[in-house]
């Protein structure tokens, strides 16, 4: 689920003692000297051969959301840019495809380039062709309706798993998925109870093989924040297991969303509204003082963090 839409505001305390005693490291901001300056900072895609990551960039307010990338120069990142063809409308959580030759993503755009009106969130991609990008095309039905769609994720069978605001969901926003036959997609199914319940479920990484899926639930019985993050893999049948939550120092009492796993180096990445800073002080702090908490990472706006998870979940795979 896009957080334009979705704003907890429940306590944003990180569990740093919480971390320290269980584990032997906590999630790492990903590359705070590139993104500081940015207000907010979310989703994050990553091409297979490690070189390219795509992520959204948001205002303070969050009526902007742009899709960023940054590329492998030597043993550097590049500066952020903006995508050619975002900068207009809200663009959203960008997905490279397995073959990294198509990047999808959300967006309100227009269907069509006559008319300047924003419509509801649908599933857009672009094509790399010779390097460089496509202008965005419009998935169309049976994947985007009348309704939003959000938070792509295609795999190497070509079926789209996305989130979805349907009249007949099960909850408030479910996961589904639109199977490719090679030549066409059919109509939306619901990945099913394993995954979605009466609640939100939204902002689904699913891996190539589809064997897991990573998730965000809010509100469900043992939530220790204002969105936390499951996973489930397939049984010998090819059925979703029973989804289990993951544990601190992975989930926090803030929001934890938007999901991306790197299975070759066991990287998690995660976008996290956490924050560090404390509600109270013993000693009194002056105006210098309060300026570094507010420049303090995490800060209680939305960044993305990375985890080995290896130790964390050790059979996830």
């Amino acid at each position: 689920m896009t957080i334009i839409f979705l704003i907890v505001c429940l306590p944003a305390i990180y569990l740093t003692g919480q971390v320290q005693e269980k584990f032997s490291h906590a999630p790492q901001l990903l590359m705070p000297e590139k993104f500081n300056e940015i207000p907010h900072v979310r989703d994050f895609a990553m091409s297979g051969d490690g070189e390219e990551i795509y992520f959204t960039v948001q205002d303070f307010k969050k009526n902007l959301a742009f899709i960023g990338m940054i590329q492998k120069e030597g043993d550097t990142w590049s500066d952020i840019s903006l995508l050619p063809f975002s900068g207009t409308y809200n663009d959203i959580e960008p997905f490279i495809s397995p073959d990294g030759e198509r990047l999808y993503f959300s967006s309100n755009r227009p269907l069509h380039q006559d008319s300047i009106q924003p419509k509801d969130y649908d599933i857009w991609y672009v094509k790399k062709n010779n390097g460089l990008w496509t202008e965005p095309v419009n998935v169309g039905e049976p994947i985007n309706s009348t309704s939003n769609e959000f938070y792509p994720a295609i795999t190497t069978s070509g079926n789209l798993y996305f989130t979805a605001q349907y009249k007949a969901s099960r909850g408030k926003e479910d996961i589904y998925v639109c199977r490719w036959d090679g030549e066409k997609y059919f109509k939306p199914e619901n990945v099913g109870d394993s995954i979605n319940t009466s609640l939100f479920e939204f902002n689904a990484y699913v891996s190539p093989d589809e064997k897991m899926i990573i998730y965000t639930s809010f509100g469900r019985n043992g939530s220790i924040g204002g969105g936390d993050l499951y996973y489930s893999t397939r049984d010998k049948n090819d059925e979703w297991r029973s989804s289990k939550m993951l544990p601190t120092p992975i989930n926090s009492t803030s929001l934890d969303f938007c999901p991306f796993y790197d299975k070759e180096s066991k990287f998690l990445y995660f976008t996290s509204d956490r924050s560090s800073t404390e509600r109270s002080y013993k000693q009194r702090i002056d105006f210098t003082g309060f300026l570094e908490h507010c420049n303090t990472y995490p800060n209680g706006q939305s960044r993305v963090f990375k985890i080995n998870i290896r130790e964390i979940v050790p059979g996830m795979e």
